[in-house]
């Protein structure tokens, strides 16, 4: 009974996770379909993603992609460019996510990298797994595109979210 329960609380989560994600997963399509910029993977797995999206501008960015699955529950997403790092951690158990930017601010050229790294890991990853990636590349694709979207002069503080 116990584990029909925390089974029942870990879909019952991922649903929000999910829609709250599907609602900005429009966000990165906005961006134009001919971006240019290399995605380089260097481990997907149904664990861990690691990978590096570069743009292909005068002065190129580089977005470090890290997102861990541990254990049955937990998953780690982050996104280090520059001097800054964007971090999501979601607990399927206690249905809770924290996001931290650390007060960083994003300025339009990172912005811009984050939303077509969204769009470039997306593609990769369907290719890869048939439109069943794992959840913790979904989760790194839907946050690149929602930190995509952040205001201009905005400090990315620390969210802590818990759904009831």
């Amino acid at each position: 009974m116990f584990i029909t329960h925390q089974i029942l609380r870990c879909v019952r989560f991922a649903g929000y996770v999910y829609l709250m994600l599907f609602a900005v997963a429009g966000m990165a399509e906005n961006l134009d379909a001919d971006q240019k910029g290399e995605l380089k993977v260097q481990l997907s797995s149904f664990h861990e993603l690691r990978g590096d999206y570069t743009t292909d501008d005068d002065e190129p960015l580089t977005v470090k992609i890290r997102s861990k699955m541990s254990g049955a529950y937990d998953v780690d997403v982050r996104f280090l460019l520059d001097d800054g790092e964007l971090q999501a951690e979601f607990d399927l158990v206690s249905e809770s996510m924290v996001l931290d930017g650390q007060n960083y601010i994003l300025n339009a050229q990172q912005k811009h990298a984050l939303g077509a790294a969204s769009q470039a890991l997306s593609r990769y990853l369907m290719a890869e797994y048939n439109d069943e990636f794992p959840e913790h590349s979904f989760l790194a694709v839907q946050m690149l595109a929602y930190w995509s979207k952040a205001p201009n002069d905005f400090p990315i503080g620390r969210r802590e979210i818990e759904t009831r």
